[in-house]
């Protein structure tokens, strides 16, 4: 099956989320490299500094995975979207504090555009007939 748009633009969305966080983690970089790592430790407080920065580098990274997965019909990389908007929407309520109304209410709209792209008829159909191709060539194999 030929892949829906709607998965090409959730994973065109992601792609761009990764520009993004790397122009921002490049840009703070070098400009300011000690606060750089400093709120990459600090950016989860009830972990090890040192596992923070790994965390936060992995988070920031992550969009990357899922675009090329959605492109090549991992459900897998449909499910980490999943769960990376979870994420995402249950730091920005714990912290709500530190967010604007307007910025909780666009990274609502956001993830909740991304999900429905990722889980309308066609996307559904598309996941699934690639899941039992990918079944179909596994025994194939074995």
């Amino acid at each position: 099956m030929k892949r829906p748009i709607s998965v090409t633009i959730a994973s065109i969305i992601y792609f761009i989320f990764s520009t993004l966080y790397c122009f921002l983690y490049v840009t703070f970089a070098i400009y300011t490299p000690d606060q750089f790592l400093q709120n990459l430790a600090d950016a989860y407080s009830f972990l090890p500094s040192w596992l923070s920065i790994i965390v936060s580098v992995g988070f920031a990274a992550m969009p990357v995975f899922i675009a090329v997965g959605l492109l090549s019909g991992k459900k897998l990389a449909r499910w980490i979207a999943v769960l990376s908007t979870v994420i995402s929407l249950i730091m920005i309520f714990v912290d709500s504090e530190l967010y604007s109304n307007g910025k909780i209410i666009t990274q609502c709209i956001i993830q909740g555009i991304l999900m429905f792209l990722l889980f309308n008829p066609t996307s559904n159909r598309y996941f699934q007939i690639n899941k039992s191709t990918e079944q179909t060539t596994n025994k194939k194999y074995s």
